[in-house]
């Protein structure tokens, strides 16, 4: 997507809620949007999901799918299905449990380009947060195969294998770095 298009759609760049509409969508009893006292709500498609993302991940992947969209008319339908099937009330414990998890979940990435352009890999704070992202990622995981309907898995695949690939990295981990001692 070109950034003439991005712009006329609004993607990223638009414009920002004036008090009515703050009062009604942001701040209200109803409130449509969930942002913090004060902060400047923009009415773009980013402005508009970004505040529903809980982690840096998150926040992250949001931007990319947005920059990048798929073109894959199967995942896309899986998505949306996806988040109909967690839009429904039946589903609000699975979505608090997930949400509860994904807000530890740091950006991997991120993180294995600081440990690997540290010299030595000494660098514990990011050795940690590595270690807590893969626990929580687990848990994530675990949720989604023991509560989440078909709908909600379908757009990640194979879910045990992820979930095994997921703890095969966190054993590694816990096997090859001391964190105790960090």
């Amino acid at each position: 997507v070109d950034a003439h298009t991005m712009a006329a759609l609004q993607v990223f760049g638009g414009s920002h809620l004036d008090r009515p509409a703050r009062r009604r969508f942001v701040d209200g009893p109803r409130a449509t949007i969930s942002a913090r006292r004060g902060s400047r709500v923009s009415v773009s498609l980013h402005g508009l999901l970004e505040p529903f993302v809980a982690s840096g991940a998150g926040k992250v992947t949001l931007r990319r799918w947005l920059q990048q969209p798929s073109r894959d008319a199967r995942l896309l339908l899986a998505r949306h299905d996806a988040v109909e099937e967690l839009a429904r009330p039946r589903q609000g414990e699975l979505l608090r449990g997930l949400h509860r998890e994904l807000r530890e979940v740091r950006d991997v990435g991120a993180l294995l380009r600081r440990i690997f352009g540290c010299y030595h890999f000494d660098n514990p704070q990011d050795w940690r947060a590595l270690a807590v992202t893969l626990e929580h990622m687990s848990a994530v995981l675990e949720l989604i195969q023991a509560d989440a309907p078909r709908a909600v898995r379908a757009p990640l695949g194979d879910v045990r294998s992820l979930a095994s690939d997921v703890a095969v990295a966190e054993d590694m981990l816990h096997h090859f770095v001391d964190l105790a001692a960090l």
